[in-house]
């Protein structure tokens, strides 16, 4: 089963492809999509949606065939399925809902790239003038920001992490591409080490090879997202 939620457009796309294996897990996977996709991303929640939401992520936490999902995480000779790009479909995470509340810019994605090998995760935000909604597409303008991790395992379902850096770059402005070459705006962070039980790290509810979810520290946001090729 393929599925791909294209932002802003909200347009919903899925594969013929049914999980023989486990018809109800496609039911509800089903459920899931169509609801990230109706309330743009969490952004247009109200409180019937995010029940039915976190609903559907226990139903799929119940049904979830791998019981240590950070398997391979920086370990040698494995492979992990957390590795790839990840593009967030749903959250209830208040600092990032928070995003959409700005008078000045829109969110056009947020993804997670995911190197277990090495445990480089990378979050990405992509945003762009609100005033843009009123131009054609063809006057696109990106401002691409992202921050550096490390990750560790330090359980069957959870990774810690390490803040590393953060770094902005001009992707488009009106239409017209910015050459990667140019140079980015990059901080470094103060070498603070997470995953203790006040740190930051997140918790593996649900993954398999095209969903992913997760949940930051405890009791914290919910990310709902799935694979895509590239960011």
């Amino acid at each position: 089963m393929n599925y791909g939620i294209k932002h802003r457009s909200l347009k919903l796309y899925s594969s013929a492809a049914v999980s023989v294996a486990n018809p109800e897990l496609d039911v509800i996977k089903k459920k899931l999509y169509v609801n990230c996709a109706k309330f743009d991303r969490g952004f247009s929640i109200d409180q019937e949606n995010q029940v039915e939401v976190l609903d559907l992520v226990k139903d799929m936490q119940r049904l979830m065939l791998d019981t240590c999902p950070t398997k391979g995480f920086k370990e040698y000779n494995e492979t992990s399925v957390l590795s790839g790009n990840w593009q967030m479909i749903w959250t209830n995470a208040y600092d990032v809902l928070a995003l959409g509340l700005s008078p000045v810019t829109i969110v056009q994605g947020i993804y997670q790239s995911i190197n277990a090998e090495s445990g480089e995760i990378v979050n990405i935000i992509d945003l762009a003038p609100r005033i843009e909604q009123l131009l054609p597409s063809t006057f696109a303008s990106r401002l691409r920001l992202k921050v550096f991790t490390e990750g560790r395992k330090l359980d069957d379902n959870r990774v810690g992490l390490v803040f590393r850096k953060v770094e902005s770059q001009v992707k488009s402005v009106l239409g017209f591409r910015i050459p990667s070459e140019l140079p980015k705006l990059s901080v470094n962070l103060p070498s603070l080490s997470m995953g203790s039980n006040d740190s930051g790290y997140f918790t593996v509810l649900y993954v398999d090879d095209d969903t992913l979810i997760i949940q930051q520290n405890f009791g914290s946001g919910i990310f709902v997202s799935v694979k895509v090729n590239d960011v």
